[in-house]
Protein backbone atom coordinates (compact mmCIF):
# COMPACT_ATOMS: atom_id res chain seq x y z
CA UNK A 1 0.00 0.00 0.00
CA UNK A 2 1.40 3.44 -1.18
CA UNK A 3 0.36 6.37 0.43
CA UNK A 4 0.19 9.96 -2.15
CA UNK A 5 -2.37 12.57 -2.33
CA UNK A 6 -4.08 10.60 -4.86
CA UNK A 7 -4.90 7.56 -3.14
CA UNK A 8 -6.33 9.84 -0.51
CA UNK A 9 -8.09 11.69 -2.26
CA UNK A 10 -9.98 8.61 -4.17
CA UNK A 11 -9.69 6.58 -0.99
CA UNK A 12 -8.11 4.15 -2.22
CA UNK A 13 -4.69 1.35 -1.87
CA UNK A 14 -2.86 1.82 -4.81
CA UNK A 15 -1.82 5.08 -6.92
CA UNK A 16 -2.69 3.87 -9.92
CA UNK A 17 -5.70 4.27 -12.06
CA UNK A 18 -7.18 1.74 -14.86
CA UNK A 19 -7.99 3.91 -18.49
CA UNK A 20 -10.95 3.51 -19.31
CA UNK A 21 -10.08 2.89 -22.99
CA UNK A 22 -13.74 1.89 -24.59
CA UNK A 23 -16.57 -0.22 -23.75
CA UNK A 24 -13.95 -3.69 -23.81
CA UNK A 25 -13.21 -2.15 -20.30
CA UNK A 26 -16.28 -2.88 -18.15
CA UNK A 27 -17.42 -4.40 -15.35
CA UNK A 28 -14.97 -7.63 -15.29
CA UNK A 29 -12.20 -5.40 -15.69
CA UNK A 30 -13.20 -2.63 -13.83
CA UNK A 31 -14.47 -4.56 -10.46
CA UNK A 32 -11.12 -6.78 -10.41
CA UNK A 33 -8.89 -3.41 -10.55
CA UNK A 34 -11.00 -1.80 -7.78
CA UNK A 35 -11.43 -4.51 -5.50
CA UNK A 36 -7.63 -5.22 -5.68
CA UNK A 37 -7.01 -1.75 -4.43
CA UNK A 38 -6.69 0.68 -7.58
CA UNK A 39 -9.46 2.77 -9.08
CA UNK A 40 -11.33 0.70 -11.96
CA UNK A 41 -12.77 2.42 -14.83
CA UNK A 42 -16.02 1.64 -16.59
CA UNK A 43 -15.01 2.92 -20.70
CA UNK A 44 -17.96 4.30 -22.48
CA UNK A 45 -16.56 4.90 -26.25
CA UNK A 46 -18.69 2.22 -28.26
CA UNK A 47 -21.75 2.01 -26.12
CA UNK A 48 -25.32 3.47 -26.08
CA UNK A 49 -26.62 4.96 -23.81
CA UNK A 50 -29.16 1.57 -22.26
CA UNK A 51 -25.62 -0.42 -22.43
CA UNK A 52 -24.15 1.84 -20.11
CA UNK A 53 -26.80 2.23 -17.80
CA UNK A 54 -26.97 -1.62 -17.36
CA UNK A 55 -22.83 -1.61 -17.03
CA UNK A 56 -22.89 0.90 -14.06
CA UNK A 57 -25.68 -1.18 -12.21
CA UNK A 58 -23.76 -4.25 -12.49
CA UNK A 59 -20.59 -2.13 -11.06
CA UNK A 60 -22.40 -1.17 -8.09
CA UNK A 61 -22.91 -4.36 -7.45
CA UNK A 62 -19.73 -5.53 -8.37
CA UNK A 63 -17.86 -3.77 -5.95
CA UNK A 64 -17.88 -1.94 -2.83
CA UNK A 65 -14.58 -0.04 -3.59
CA UNK A 66 -13.89 3.37 -5.35
CA UNK A 67 -14.13 3.08 -8.78
CA UNK A 68 -14.86 5.63 -11.95
CA UNK A 69 -16.13 6.07 -15.34
CA UNK A 70 -14.62 7.50 -18.23
CA UNK A 71 -16.40 10.15 -20.78
CA UNK A 72 -15.11 11.18 -23.67
CA UNK A 73 -15.70 15.02 -24.05
CA UNK A 74 -15.43 15.01 -27.78
CA UNK A 75 -18.98 17.05 -29.20
CA UNK A 76 -19.16 14.48 -32.18
CA UNK A 77 -18.57 11.38 -29.64
CA UNK A 78 -21.39 9.00 -30.03
CA UNK A 79 -23.64 9.91 -27.24
CA UNK A 80 -21.37 12.22 -25.55
CA UNK A 81 -23.91 14.11 -24.08
CA UNK A 82 -26.36 11.82 -22.90
CA UNK A 83 -23.57 9.33 -21.94
CA UNK A 84 -22.36 12.28 -19.15
CA UNK A 85 -26.27 12.59 -18.02
CA UNK A 86 -26.64 9.24 -17.21
CA UNK A 87 -23.28 8.83 -15.47
CA UNK A 88 -23.56 11.60 -13.87
CA UNK A 89 -27.24 10.91 -12.32
CA UNK A 90 -25.98 7.27 -11.36
CA UNK A 91 -23.88 9.26 -9.09
CA UNK A 92 -20.62 6.78 -9.32
CA UNK A 93 -17.73 7.83 -6.86
CA UNK A 94 -15.82 9.40 -10.01
CA UNK A 95 -15.21 10.36 -12.96
CA UNK A 96 -12.94 10.43 -15.19
CA UNK A 97 -13.29 13.33 -18.47
CA UNK A 98 -10.93 13.05 -22.02
CA UNK A 99 -10.01 14.72 -24.69
CA UNK A 100 -12.61 17.70 -26.61
CA UNK A 101 -13.44 20.13 -24.32
CA UNK A 102 -13.95 19.01 -20.55
CA UNK A 103 -14.55 22.33 -19.17
CA UNK A 104 -18.45 22.04 -19.04
CA UNK A 105 -18.20 18.68 -18.09
CA UNK A 106 -15.68 19.22 -15.27
CA UNK A 107 -18.15 22.04 -14.19
CA UNK A 108 -21.04 19.76 -14.21
CA UNK A 109 -19.45 17.17 -12.11
CA UNK A 110 -18.40 19.58 -9.67
CA UNK A 111 -21.90 21.02 -9.27
CA UNK A 112 -23.43 17.12 -8.99
CA UNK A 113 -20.50 16.77 -5.90
CA UNK A 114 -18.93 14.16 -8.09
CA UNK A 115 -15.14 13.85 -8.02
CA UNK A 116 -13.36 14.27 -11.41
CA UNK A 117 -10.35 13.09 -12.72
CA UNK A 118 -9.33 15.22 -15.94
CA UNK A 119 -7.13 14.06 -18.41
CA UNK A 120 -5.07 16.79 -20.45
CA UNK A 121 -2.51 16.51 -23.34
CA UNK A 122 -1.05 19.78 -23.86
CA UNK A 123 -0.08 22.45 -21.43
CA UNK A 124 -2.32 24.61 -22.48
CA UNK A 125 -5.42 22.35 -21.62
CA UNK A 126 -3.98 21.64 -17.87
CA UNK A 127 -4.06 25.20 -16.70
CA UNK A 128 -7.66 25.73 -17.40
CA UNK A 129 -8.45 22.20 -15.79
CA UNK A 130 -5.81 23.10 -12.75
CA UNK A 131 -7.86 26.34 -12.43
CA UNK A 132 -11.29 24.62 -12.35
CA UNK A 133 -9.87 22.51 -9.40
CA UNK A 134 -10.19 19.01 -10.76
CA UNK A 135 -9.90 16.17 -7.95
CA UNK A 136 -6.89 15.11 -10.53
CA UNK A 137 -5.14 15.79 -13.46
CA UNK A 138 -3.64 13.00 -15.57
CA UNK A 139 -0.92 14.33 -17.93
CA UNK A 140 -0.93 12.10 -21.10
CA UNK A 141 1.92 12.39 -23.19
CA UNK A 142 2.26 11.00 -26.48
CA UNK A 143 3.64 7.52 -25.69
CA UNK A 144 -0.23 6.86 -24.66
CA UNK A 145 -1.01 5.22 -28.02
CA UNK A 146 0.38 8.13 -30.08
CA UNK A 147 -2.35 9.55 -30.47
CA UNK A 148 -2.33 11.43 -28.02
CA UNK A 149 -0.99 14.73 -28.50
CA UNK A 150 2.65 15.91 -29.47
CA UNK A 151 4.33 15.88 -26.07
CA UNK A 152 6.81 13.45 -24.38
CA UNK A 153 5.57 11.88 -20.93
CA UNK A 154 8.08 12.63 -18.45
CA UNK A 155 8.81 16.37 -19.79
CA UNK A 156 4.92 17.42 -19.72
CA UNK A 157 4.76 15.65 -16.41
CA UNK A 158 7.69 17.78 -15.09
CA UNK A 159 5.96 21.14 -16.39
CA UNK A 160 2.08 20.34 -14.87
CA UNK A 161 4.16 19.03 -11.61
CA UNK A 162 5.50 22.47 -11.48
CA UNK A 163 1.86 24.40 -11.86
CA UNK A 164 -0.22 21.53 -10.20
CA UNK A 165 -0.19 23.02 -6.40
CA UNK A 166 -2.24 20.14 -4.28
CA UNK A 167 -4.13 18.66 -7.35
CA UNK A 168 -2.88 15.29 -7.68
CA UNK A 169 -0.71 14.77 -11.16
CA UNK A 170 -1.39 11.22 -12.68
CA UNK A 171 0.96 10.45 -15.47
CA UNK A 172 -0.31 8.10 -18.53
CA UNK A 173 1.59 7.24 -21.57
CA UNK A 174 4.51 4.50 -21.41
CA UNK A 175 3.69 3.24 -17.75
CA UNK A 176 3.25 -0.38 -17.72
CA UNK A 177 4.55 -1.57 -14.50
CA UNK A 178 6.14 -0.86 -11.07
CA UNK A 179 9.49 0.73 -12.78
CA UNK A 180 7.54 3.40 -14.30
CA UNK A 181 4.82 4.11 -11.15
CA UNK A 182 8.39 4.16 -9.47
CA UNK A 183 9.51 6.68 -12.07
CA UNK A 184 6.54 8.66 -11.70
CA UNK A 185 6.29 9.03 -7.76
CA UNK A 186 10.03 9.85 -7.76
CA UNK A 187 9.58 12.79 -10.40
CA UNK A 188 6.55 13.80 -7.50
CA UNK A 189 3.69 12.35 -9.29
CA UNK A 190 0.58 11.23 -6.89
CA UNK A 191 0.13 7.66 -9.50
CA UNK A 192 -0.09 6.92 -12.73
CA UNK A 193 -3.25 5.74 -15.22
CA UNK A 194 -2.41 2.25 -17.07
CA UNK A 195 -3.98 1.05 -20.30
Amino acid sequence: MLKTALTARLAIDHPIIQAGMAADCGVELAAAVSNAGALGTVGTIGRTPDGLEQELARMKEATSRPWSVNIVTFDWAPFAGSLLDLTIAAQPPSITLSFGDQLPALERCLAAGIPAIVQVQDFAAASAVLAAGPAAIVVQGNEAGGHTGRRGTLSFAAQVLDQAGDVPVVVAGGVANGRGLAAALAMGASGVLMG
